[in-house]
């Protein structure tokens, strides 16, 4: 003897249980390179900066308390370390991972812009670099295409770790060009900003990737807003 059928109604309850079984295992818990943000959430807010709900201490998963579809709460997206298949030097593609959990995003308390977080070696060439070239005479400069850094500080728990905060930036190709002028400009500033470091003493050891050109819509598309990626 066979058994009943399900009903629409049983199918669809086993499916959505099926939705939050995965998403309490995959994204219910923080990975540890989240915790490490998670740890210094009181740090950054002292300094006008504050995390995502996900990274904020106390968090529980907003779709075990209110049962909205998991992918459309903003807490369900972590923060992913991918890496980069396509680059053929195993060395880079480490580099790359190591980068990708070395930044997080957040907002500026005080004008709720969103920017960008990234943990660096307090006695690193890139902090010192970073700040040179975000000295008020440099960034005067119209060559100087280079991500300012807005803020930093230390952190309280290891003095060999320092935060710079930036600009959320996007993918160079996101949105896509509209018109061949829009090409031929962004290969200029490529260039022009890359004789400017090299006037600086600067040279880019790793070459212009698609990692290192990141454009900010704030000054390309006013009004549109700057989403962070995960």
């Amino acid at each position: 003897m066979y058994p009943p059928p399900h009903s629409k109604e049983d199918s669809l309850k086993s499916a959505l249980d099926e939705l939050y079984k995965t998403y309490d295992t995959q994204c219910g818990t923080l990975a540890p390179h989240e915790v490490f943000w998670r740890d210094r959430y009181d740090l950054f807010f002292s300094h006008g900066y504050q995390l995502r709900p996900r990274l904020r201490p106390g968090w529980v998963p907003s779709w075990t308390i209110d049962r909205k579809l998991p992918f459309l709460c903003e807490d369900s997206v972590r923060i992913v370390v991918q890496s980069t298949p396509n680059l053929l030097h195993r060395g880079l593609i480490d580099r790359l991972q190591v980068v990708k959990q070395q930044i997080v995003d957040a907002v500026n308390i005080s004008d709720g812009e969103q920017v960008m977080l990234k943990r660096v070696k307090t006695e690193s060439a890139e902090l010192r670099i970073a700040l040179y070239f975000s000295l008020p005479e440099l960034r005067e400069d119209p060559r100087n295409h280079c991500v300012p850094v807005l803020d930093h500080f230390q952190d309280v728990e290891d003095e060999s770790i320092t935060f710079m905060v930036m600009p959320l930036l996007r993918n160079f190709d996101d949105p896509k060009f509209g018109t061949v002028n829009e090409l031929l400009d962004f290969g200029d500033q490529i260039f022009e900003g890359l004789r400017f470091l090299h006037e600086h003493g600067i040279a880019h050891r790793y070459g212009f990737m698609r990692a290192s050109i990141r454009p900010s819509l704030t000054t390309c598309y006013p009004g549109i807003a700057q989403i962070g990626t995960s």
